[in-house]
């Protein structure tokens, strides 16, 4: 098999994302050209796009490198045929999307056949543990955000969440609120749930050690001018533990984001006395670490509870991904300890996110092949274990 040919089969295999934050129907129908920028990563840009063909212009030329604008416009160009994404195809591009999308069932079955999902893991953070009235497609995370940040009535997560919003919640001591949590993750796994989530990346570092007990009952409910900011982390340090030890008794994989967010607090490193703790949780680690993606190395060859999960990274950046994937294939004790999701809001983008996955895959696996480092059998039975069987292994519901 040449690179060609491994290309093609990667093209036509069968893909599990391990993760996505896929957006409700009523939020995809109003979907054109500008709106679907904003609810990409391009977005994240912080760019202006204008509304003139001038100002588009100078917005495409800023953002004509930017890997979330490449393998974005690439699925546009695909998905619509209308070429990349122009300042001259703009408006063509909007009505084109606005014209299928008023169709409630094209996002779904941009997924099912053209992204080719079996299915896929949703972090519906607005929801945690939704499936979207899809469970066919959509295997829910449970997002744990909430009930690390919320110390007291009041105090949420990054995104506004708090359990003490929940009607008739009202725990009065530290270790019924755990217990209501912990009764919480169950419920979740009852309702198709398949893994736990944290995004704390983007709420508090990433160090969790030798939780303080007496300082998380000092935070408990107390005012926030009261409360210091130790006794915060405690409180979440102590609920974080708890979460290891339901996933633990669950057998849940537990997806943890690493990297950017708060970029100061969110090196692997800082948490690997967790994964050290824990050395029966699997600990499905997220974006590679990205910057870090050798510090994720190094976790992976020493623990065998530990996924390097390349979701979002080939879009953060593909030469990245691609030196990651070569270098997890040589540390990793076992080959299926490497999977990939989308991380995005729509099938536009989630299109975009796997034609770059297909890419690392198959750039890496072909250089590998040219190079004598695997046979062709090899690199076939890799390339399934890549796309679909190590996450479909990974997030089977029981």
């Amino acid at each position: 098999m040449d690179s060609d040919g491994l290309q093609s089969l990667l093209g036509e295999l069968p893909v599990v994302s391990s993760h996505c934050h896929h957006l409700p129907t009523d939020q995809q129908q109003s979907l054109d050209l500008d709106k679907l920028l904003s609810h990409s990563y391009v977005g994240w840009c912080g760019l202006e796009r204008g509304s003139t063909a001038a100002e588009r212009q100078r917005f495409l030329d800023q953002v004509g490198f930017n890997t979330y604008f490449v393998w974005l416009s690439k699925a546009v160009e695909a998905l619509y045929g209308l070429g990349p994404v122009s300042a001259d195809n703009w408006e063509a591009l909007s009505a084109a999307l606005r014209q299928a999308h008023s169709d409630p069932e094209y996002h779904f079955r941009l997924l099912r056949e053209r992204c080719r999902y079996k299915f896929a893991v949703e972090d519906a953070y607005w929801n945690a543990g939704d499936d979207l009235g899809r469970p066919d497609l959509f295997h829910p995370a449970y997002r744990i955000n909430a009930w690390v940040m919320s110390y007291r009535p009041g105090a949420t997560d990054h995104g506004g969440n708090s359990p003490w919003t929940r009607p008739g919640f009202d725990p009065h001591s530290l270790d019924e609120y755990l217990d209501l949590m912990e009764a919480a993750i169950e419920q979740a796994v009852a309702h198709g749930a398949v893994a736990v989530k944290s995004a704390l990346a983007y709420d508090r570092p990433l160090s969790f050690d030798n939780p303080d007990v007496e300082a998380a009952r000092r935070a408990f409910r107390s005012d926030a001018e009261q409360v210091s900011a130790a006794d915060r982390l405690a409180f979440g340090d102590v609920v974080m533990h708890r979460i290891c030890r339901a996933c633990q008794r669950l057998q849940l994989p537990l997806q943890v984001h690493l990297g950017l967010g708060i970029i100061s607090g969110s090196r692997p490193m800082f948490f690997e006395p967790v994964i050290a703790k824990y050395p029966e949780v699997t600990f499905d680690l997220f974006h590679c670490g990205y910057p870090w993606c050798d510090e994720l190395a190094g976790i992976l060859h020493n623990y065998p509870n530990v996924v390097a999960d390349f979701c979002w990274l080939p879009l953060i950046s593909t030469t990245a991904a691609v030196y990651a994937l070569h270098q997890y294939l040589e540390v990793v004790r076992s080959c299926e300890r490497i999977v990939w999701g989308d991380d995005t809001w729509t099938s536009e983008e989630a299109y975009g996110a796997l034609l770059a996955w297909e890419y690392v895959v198959g750039r890496v696996l072909g250089e590998r092949l040219q190079q004598g480092l695997c046979s062709a059998s090899q690199a076939e039975r890799m390339a399934e274990k890549l796309m679909y069987a190590n996450a479909q292994k990974l997030f089977q519901r029981p």
